[in-house]
């Protein structure tokens, strides 16, 4: 085995524990909410939640699979479930769209509709942000296999972000009062995972890894500009005024 497959096959292994990561993070933000909700409130919940909540937990779990699977030189498998997983994340886009939309449209009171108005920010920056690590990393195929397995980290690791608004035991986020700092800044660790796997495996940043930090870098600004920009609430506010009449959800 030449030397580059042997560095390959070490740095699939990296990425099989990395996995476990966004898969975590997951857990630890929505997991709570979901099992309290399984003692009280549970049938209230609108299927389509819990429709979304199946197929992001659902990719999450995929995320993983795929990577154990090329750590362990499964590659057919990793190429049958890719189909597969690529269909179940389109779905999963596109349920987060309409719950982001329906959380911006549903009437509540003040402060909550500004604070969802700027929860918005977040949840459009990942629709955006998410599709296109999807398209980097289908590009990167065949011949790009380690420009492709870290397009999908990022695409993952970034869609995981919104759990950190449900961790309140966290300093500076408190509900309502969530700081748009903690927000951004707490996901941004496990960015620092997929770092020190470059920096151990190839002694530098992934010229991947540098194209995904730049981008998430840019959406991070955006959030930070829209959470304080009056430009963005009233934009909002206009959305949710031309949607509400004729919502389908609620």
């Amino acid at each position: 085995m030449n030397t580059k497959a042997v560095s390959n096959r070490q740095e699939a292994k990296y990425f099989a524990a990395l996995a476990l990561a966004p898969l975590a993070y997951g857990v630890a933000g929505f997991g709570p909410g979901f099992f309290s909700s399984l003692g009280h409130g549970y049938l209230e919940i609108p299927l389509y939640v819990h429709a979304h909540a199946v197929l992001m937990m659902g990719w999450l779990s995929i995320f993983l699979t795929q990577a154990l699977f090329i750590a362990s030189g499964k590659q057919h498998w990793h190429r049958v479930l890719g189909r597969i997983g690529i269909v179940w994340l389109t779905i999963a886009l596109a349920t987060m769209a309409m719950l982001s939309l329906n959380n911006l449209v549903k009437p509540v009171p003040p402060p909550v509709d500004v604070f969802l108005g700027k929860l918005f920010s977040l949840q459009v920056s990942a629709l955006v942000l998410g599709p296109v690590f999807l398209f980097l990393a289908l590009r990167s195929l065949p011949d790009k296999s380690d420009h492709h397995r870290r397009y999908m980290t990022l695409l993952t690791l970034f869609l995981v972000e919104a759990a950190t608004v449900r961790m309140g035991w966290l300093p500076g986020v408190n509900g309502l009062d969530t700081s748009v700092f903690a927000a951004l800044l707490y996901p941004s660790f496990m960015l620092l995972l997929l770092i020190a796997l470059d920096v151990k495996v190839l002694g530098r940043l992934h010229s991947a890894t540098v194209t995904g930090l730049v981008l998430i870098f840019l959406s991070k600004l955006f959030c930070f500009w829209a959470w304080q920009s009056p430009f963005w609430q009233a934009a909002t506010s206009s959305l949710e005024t031309f949607l509400r009449p004729n919502w389908p959800l609620s």
